[in-house]
């Protein structure tokens, strides 16, 4: 979809600075009891900063031989042992604190030929490093940062009026802290961004307090009614704060296939917010009687097959597509396309069959109006998304702001798309 993309008029584009900077704040408190005799242990307090030194210090105040001292975690494995000693009678046992949280312990130690022990059950809090993002908006100039190495900083944007926001780029500080990325104008619409630094093992999120603007408008004139169905149930959409990554199968796959594909993500990104990218090959195919497992790391697979492989296919049927999604949970996953491979097409009949059923795994039904693209029935060419396609596709998309990854899928839903010959 490049001559679309080259054809957006873009009204107002505004692009963001920012500086990451650490802000370390809190309290320290005294951590949990010690019981012993002839043992001293000093816990340490807590909260702890990630990535600052915590230790337990344990003292024999009158030890006639050596002493064990054993480091137990919350799952009652060992993961540190040292003792000590009448003439070295002070230890130190560091304690993890690469990964913010809350983690317990234990401290056992016990004199091997005495009456010395002491027993230590104790939490230790790390917390993460707070981050603050300063930001300014100025336009027709790229977005620019400083801060702290090695960084992800994000690019958000939401509706005008919205309060859901959603992860539109992403770029990674250099090892000056600084970073220089354009704000994407894939994205039909006005949106509000903002500067997001994602909360890490070892800091904590923030957003910038400064929001800026930018207007695309949409290169199409809508056809068709507003009518449109979901074919998930509510709520029921993809992540738009992770790209969708997808797959072709390059078996019978026709040669303009990568690049139809490549338009139609484009499209719906366009309308959506979502974003796509190519992930490589599979031999994957989806709704054969025999798929096998979903391919590692892949969202979406697209295949071009026969009737033979997959029934769905038999008949008139040009095309199914569809998604799986966990009941209880919001985000879909394992989507696919199945095309029949003993049809051919032009370039835009083949776009606008791809259109469709991709908008199945996007989370579009079939809808009863032949100048719509989830129309079930081919039957007359479509150059893009209809009126009410796009209605549907804005409620699916990342104006909904970002949703948690989902587990493994156990529902599945599909429909076919019929081809009318004329």
């Amino acid at each position: 979809m490049n001559s679309t993309r080259n054809r957006l008029a873009v009204l107002a584009s505004t692009f963001v600075a920012a500086l990451l900077t650490p802000a370390l704040t809190g309290e320290a408190a005294a951590s949990d009891h010690v019981e012993g005799e002839g043992i001293d242990v000093v816990l340490p307090a807590n909260p702890v900063p990630a990535g600052d030194p915590a230790e337990v210090i344990v003292t024999g105040l009158d030890l006639t031989g050596p002493a064990t001292i054993e480091l137990i975690d919350g799952d009652y494995d060992t993961i540190g042992e040292t003792r000590i000693t009448p003439s070295s009678p002070v230890a130190v046992v560091p304690l993890p604190t690469h990964t913010q949280g809350t983690f317990s312990y234990q401290i056992d130690v016990e004199e091997l030929d005495g009456d010395a022990w002491a027993y230590a059950d104790f939490d230790l809090v790390v917390t993460g490093r707070p981050t603050s993002v300063l930001a300014s908006f100025a336009p027709w100039t790229a977005v620019r940062a400083g801060g702290q190495a090695g960084s992800t900083v994000e690019v958000q944007a939401a509706d005008a009026g919205g309060s859901n926001w959603a992860t539109i780029a992403s770029t990674v500080t250099n090892e000056g802290g600084a970073y220089t990325t354009p704000v994407p104008t894939f994205w039909v619409g006005t949106h509000r961004l903002r500067v997001r630094v994602p909360a890490t093992a070892t800091t904590t999120g923030s957003v910038s307090e400064a929001t800026g603007s930018v207007t695309v408008r949409r290169a199409h004139r809508l056809h068709g009614s507003n009518r449109h169905r979901m074919l998930y149930p509510a709520g029921y959409r993809w992540n738009p704060c992770q790209v969708i990554d997808y797959r072709l199968n390059p078996s019978r796959m026709p040669k303009n296939g990568p690049g139809v594909v490549a338009w139609v993500t484009n499209a719906i990104s366009e309308e959506t917010g979502l974003r796509f990218r190519y992930a490589g090959t599979t031999r994957y195919v989806p709704f054969s009687r025999k798929p096998g497992p979903f391919p590692h790391d892949t969202d979406i697979v697209l295949a071009w097959t026969t009737p033979a492989k997959v029934s769905h296919l038999r008949g008139d049927v040009a095309g199914v597509g569809g998604a799986g999604y966990t009941i209880g949970q919001h985000s879909l996953m394992e989507g696919g396309v199945a095309l029949d491979a003993t049809r051919s097409y032009g370039v835009q009949v083949s776009r606008q069959l791809v259109l469709h059923e991709l908008g199945h795994v996007i989370g579009l039904g079939h809808v009863d109006d032949p100048k719509l693209v989830m129309n079930p029935t081919l039957s007359r060419p479509l150059a893009w998304w209809g009126r009410g396609d796009v209605a549907g596709l804005e409620k699916l998309g990342a104006r909904g702001g970002c949703l948690p990854t989902p587990d493994l899928a156990r529902t599945a839903a599909a429909e076919t798309t019929r081809v009318v010959v004329r």
